[in-house]
């Protein structure tokens, strides 16, 4: 997993043209874009997409990601954050492999 560090500098870089606001704009000024746009949700979710794609699996689909991307309105870097710290929190606790490990009745 690549740390959050090394996607931030080139997102900062990168201004993403929406049409009711550029993604910096948003991200500098914390202002609120309207994303009910399906073209700007659109952009930004392939953006997303690309921000965490060395942790994606097959099945991780649009409606996957976007739950991400709505619980942090839209904001990239946020909902980087947030996906990546969760992926790591059930590695820890082996929520992906409680179906498939041996269980033993504790005595």
């Amino acid at each position: 997993m690549a740390p959050v560090s090394a996607n931030l500098n080139i997102m900062h870089r990168k201004v993403l043209e929406l049409s009711s606001c550029s993604y910096i704009e948003l991200n500098m000024a914390n202002k609120k874009c309207d994303y009910s746009n399906e073209e700007d949700r659109r952009i930004i979710l392939k953006e997303f997409r690309k921000v965490v794609k060395d942790i994606l699996q097959p099945h991780h689909d649009d409606d996957f990601l976007l739950r991400w991307l709505k619980a942090r309105d839209f904001d990239i870097i946020k909902s980087e954050k947030m996906i990546r710290e969760s992926f790591k929190f059930r590695k820890k606790i082996g929520a992906d492999t409680i179906l498939t490990s041996a269980y033993e009745v504790p005595k």
